[in-house]
């Protein structure tokens, strides 16, 4: 079970068992569980530290090493190809190690402090009342996944790791949005009470014992976590510069041609790609 699989199918079965099942909210995501009625994951969330993309990392270097156990040339034709996007993979992620503060974990677009209440408002399911007492343990949860967002943001300004000061301005306005207004108004508020609202039979009671230490939970919890975000990233834009570009970062150009591979899978250049998307813009263009 723990050693090297005879069959790589297996290894590769086995190793997103293993990556998953410290992964919380992907297996939300994906369900691959469901089948099977395992649920050892609904009540928690992501780790949102250094240290936990840290242990990413490591995971899956172990996984590399695995990997290179096996004859590539002995495996079929489908099994090379998997062996090859799983080393890709792999590989390029093991490469991110020398970036892990490059990245802004808080940002305007996709930051994790507007992922998470997303994620519990589309993704996370309540169909029965299990379902809706995970929903209220991953709220409870807020406050250690906030708190490490905001570490990760002050750990990166301490080594000179900034966001650009509209970046901060943005995050720190929409976390005090988020942070303020009435409680029963929060979206973390109204999908829960809608949910249960649309399982048949509820009892009225409990529904609104749940509801009354969710108001709690976002009163005591959500709120002032958002707040303190806000707070720290309000002080910190003080520092920082208008500056857009990684560029401005130790081995800034380094890290944008690992995104450049990371996001297009190729080593072709910055130039390279921007004339690509030249003659693409002007070949639909065409077309239209």
């Amino acid at each position: 079970l723990w050693g090297t699989p005879w069959s790589i199918d297996h290894f590769f079965t086995r190793s997103f068992v293993v990556v998953a099942a410290e992964h919380p909210m992907l297996l939300s995501y994906a369900r691959p569980l469901e089948a099977y009625d395992l649920d050892f994951y609904s009540d928690d969330l992501e780790d949102y530290s250094d240290a936990g993309a840290t242990a990413i990392l490591d995971q899956l270097a172990e996984i590399r090493q695995g990997l290179g156990a096996y004859d590539r040339d002995s495996l079929s034709r489908d099994q090379q190809l998997s062996y090859d996007v799983l080393e890709w993979l792999l590989e390029t992620q093991e490469a991110s190690r020398a970036f892990l503060y490059h990245v802004y974990p808080v940002n305007q677009f996709n930051g994790s402090q507007s992922g998470l209440p997303d994620f519990m408002v589309n993704i996370h399911q309540i169909d029965d009342e299990r379902d809706a007492h995970n929903y209220l343990a991953r709220i409870a949860n807020f406050e250690l996944a906030l708190a490490q967002m905001r570490q990760s943001v002050l750990v990166r300004a301490e080594r000179g790791f900034l966001p650009p000061r509209f970046v901060l301005r943005a995050v720190a306005s929409e976390s005090t949005a988020f942070a303020s207004g009435a409680v029963e108004d929060n979206v973390l508020y109204t999908k829960l009470a809608e949910s249960l609202d649309e399982i048949a039979d509820f009892p009225a009671t409990t529904r609104e014992e749940m509801l009354s230490e969710l108001r709690v939970l976002i009163r005591e919890i959500v709120q002032p976590g958002y707040q303190r975000l806000a707070e720290t990233l309000t002080d910190l834009a003080t520092e920082a510069s208008e500056d857009d570009g990684v560029w401005k970062h130790p081995d800034g150009e380094a890290y944008y041609r690992w995104a450049l591979r990371w996001h297009t899978t190729t080593n072709k250049t910055a130039d390279e790609v921007h004339r690509i998307r030249l003659a693409e813009m002007e070949r639909i263009h065409g077309e239209m």
